[in-house]
């Protein structure tokens, strides 16, 4: 199964364990946009508004031919800033709810 992880670019640094575990499961991962550089939005929010849009629409516009090259959407949603299961700007509809149990993927 293909599987898109979506979450807040806080919680990257989680990834690459939930990822391999995956994979031992013969799962094929798609990683989030911008997942190579996090905080890249931080410094082009710096530069302007205009450029801060521009490059949020170029990565909104990323998201859609990864959904649909995906089977499933893994939304991770940990705690963030005591904020309990936190979740960003993209989720699935008719979720499956995991409760950190990545067997439950099938």
């Amino acid at each position: 199964m293909k599987i898109y992880i979506c979450c807040s670019k806080h919680f990257y640094d989680r990834i690459p364990d939930i990822k391999k575990e995956l994979e031992r499961a013969e799962h094929k991962i798609i990683l989030p946009n911008s997942y190579e550089d996090p905080f890249k939005e931080e410094e082009v929010k710096k530069r302007s508004l205009e450029e801060h849009v521009q490059w949020k629409q170029a990565m909104m516009k990323q998201h859609e031919p990864k959904v649909k090259e995906s089977n499933a959407i893994l939304v991770l949603n940990f705690e963030k800033k005591g904020q309990a299961n936190y979740i960003d700007g993209a989720t699935g509809i008719n979720p499956t709810i995991l409760n950190g149990d990545l067997t439950k993927i099938n």
